[in-house]
């Protein structure tokens, strides 16, 4: 008992201290040699993506029994931690251990995904399909970070019109307008589009990013 609790211990400060795919990987190989499994690994889906990451204890005998423990955050499955057993007895003699490590993961793999949702929904414009402000500073501040030189072009446009569209047509057909002149420059040029506006009757400019150096004009 004492031997499982000092494992899930090790197991939750791993993922506290890193949660990113190399974090998951020594998750998965702390547990396996715990446990003692010649194989676990995680299924994780994330929409349409799915990733899978694995571990294979090294001198260990060959899987001969499989089972799957969800992983859910506030009643959404969102990944799969597959236990691979050498033997009957340790299929059912690590069940309970695995099923603590799969309460881990959903815990903490599920409060990041929150974190996540939570970062996209500040950094996107919440009428148009494109960044705002927010995704426009954080921007700004990964490339003064970097030490590699970069040529970056800052394009600001105000578009004609647009207020006396919402006055006269509405909200929906201003957002519709500036949607096509979004699409337009998405289209024609290989750059990033932010929107800055205060609100949705003012939409000022837009911030555009060289994706390689020297494409500046």
């Amino acid at each position: 008992m004492r031997d499982s609790m000092d494992l899930m211990i090790q197991c939750l400060e791993i993922l506290k201290e890193d949660s990113t795919r190399r974090g998951l990987e020594r998750f998965l190989r702390t547990a396996a040699r715990g446990l003692k499994l010649p194989a676990l690994a995680i299924h994780l889906e994330q929409g349409e993506r799915r990733r899978q990451l694995s571990c294979r204890t090294a001198g260990t005998r060959a899987v001969r029994f499989v089972f799957r423990l969800p992983l859910e955050s506030r009643g959404v499955t969102f990944g799969t931690l597959v236990v691979g057993c050498g033997s009957l007895f340790q299929n059912l003699r690590v069940r309970k251990s695995c099923r603590s490590l799969a309460l881990l993961l959903s815990t903490e793999l599920g409060y990041r995904r929150r974190e996540e949702r939570l970062l996209r929904a500040a950094q996107a414009d919440a009428f148009l399909n494109i960044k705002n402000r927010n995704a426009m500073e954080a921007q700004r501040r990964a490339l003064m970070k970097r030490n590699v030189p970069r040529s970056v072009g800052v394009v600001y446009l105000d578009l004609n019109g647009l207020k006396q569209t919402n006055d006269r047509y509405g909200h929906k057909a201003g957002d519709h307008l500036l949607q096509r002149a979004v699409d337009f420059f998405a289209a024609y040029f290989h750059v990033n589009i932010f929107s800055d506006r205060a609100s949705q009757d003012n939409c000022g400019h837009r911030y555009l990013e060289e994706k390689q150096a020297g494409q500046a004009a």
